[in-house]
């Protein structure tokens, strides 16, 4: 994947790291039928409550990893969606001209469903290739509470941060606010985490690894 860019002038951005984000077309149709399932989901499964499975979340609900092969309807856009996606991003593997291949990916996806005070701590996804997270609802947050919500992720550089150099940002983080219909698709290695939601309603999202399982060779790719 060619990630180096010639800005001119003798100068080149390197080490670039891809990040999708992106509001889908017809989210706002889709996020009411996906909340519904969502919600029904979690009165029918209270065992799934995040205190029993532990992971990344602190507090919450937690589907299984098995969101994509329910049967509602509603289901089948958010699976469209991710594909398009990982798409997107292979477009920066494509060669300019020839017969470039495109991957076949093992997507696992599940439902997070967080309250006041819920979290995602500092975590990654091990042995995956793209990970991400899209949003059916974001409750309404306490406007005077600071980073609420807010979805975080650090500069993949660890060395990044140690001599603070006028005029750029090295070792800072980028944080996104999350809004209902926004997708995010980001490498699976890089550490991110979600801030404390603090307000009423519920902050619902559905999340998602990808595992390219091969290469297919497909028709020239026009490079974006």
């Amino acid at each position: 994947m060619h990630l180096d860019k010639d800005l001119g002038n003798g100068l080149f951005l390197t080490f670039g790291t891809p990040i999708f984000q992106k509001t889908m077309t017809g989210s706002e149709a889709a996020n009411k039928g996906l909340r519904d399932i969502l919600l029904r989901r979690e009165r029918a499964q209270p065992q799934f409550k995040t205190g029993k499975l532990n992971r990344s979340n602190l507090g919450g609900w937690r589907s299984e990893p098995d969101l994509l092969s329910w049967p509602e309807p509603e289901i089948r856009p958010l699976g469209n969606w991710i594909r398009d996606s990982l798409q997107a991003v292979w477009q920066l593997a494509a060669p300019p001209t020839g017969t470039p291949a495109t991957p076949e990916y093992n997507v696992v996806a599940w439902a997070n469903i967080n309250r006041d005070g819920n979290y995602n701590v500092v975590h990654n996804h091990a042995n995956q290739h793209w990970s991400g997270v899209y949003y059916v609802s974001v409750g309404k947050p306490d406007p005077d509470r600071p980073l609420n919500g807010i979805f975080e992720f650090h500069d993949p550089r660890p060395a990044a941060g140690m001599t603070i150099t006028p005029g750029f940002e090295f070792g800072n983080k980028l944080t996104i606010q999350p809004k209902p219909g926004l997708m995010l698709l980001f490498p699976s290695w890089m550490m991110h985490f979600v801030h404390p939601f603090f307000g009423k309603g519920e902050r619902i999202s559905i999340a998602f690894n990808a595992r390219a399982t091969r290469l297919v060779p497909v028709g020239p790719v026009a490079r974006r």
